[in-house]
């Protein structure tokens, strides 16, 4: 069964965001993307869009326990169910979708700190940096 559109321009989307960051970190120090560190197995866990909605109060943990049992039984995506139930808006969704893809953005650049490639005022001053570029920042508050 194909994906919705909506959910594979999601999936493109985060991936873009991964991609353009990666790139703009590598250049930054001077390297390959290729040779930039990975965020492990775990790395994304606890930023599924209920584990934030979760966590920043926009759901309880009945409403969360409750779609991720009606997406068990029926496969459509988290924030469909949640809006279709009426717990969550379009925007609440898009937002919860731009703070997951932060995240695992935040995921990537922590694995250079780790790395010893960046100090945490280095990393601050990259994130800032590419922030301000016009693609990012149009993307930030079309979802701020």
């Amino acid at each position: 069964m194909a994906n919705p559109p909506s959910q594979t321009v999601g999936a493109e989307t985060r991936r873009e965001d991964a991609k353009a960051l990666l790139e703009f970190l590598a250049e930054r120090l001077g390297i390959e993307p290729a040779q930039l560190p990975t965020p492990g197995n775990w790395a994304g866990s606890g930023n599924t869009i209920g584990a934030l909605a979760l966590r920043l109060g926009v759901l309880t943990l009945d409403q969360v326990e409750q779609a991720v049992d009606l997406q068990a039984s029926d496969g459509k995506l988290f924030g469909e169910i949640v809006r279709a139930l009426g717990y969550c808006t379009e925007s609440d969704i898009d937002r919860l979708l731009a703070l997951q893809r932060l995240h695992r953005c935040l995921d990537q650049a922590a694995t250079l700190v780790m790395s010893g490639q960046l100090d945490m005022v280095e990393l601050l001053e990259a994130l800032a940096a590419f922030a301000e570029r016009p693609e990012v920042a149009k993307l930030l508050r079309k979802h701020g």
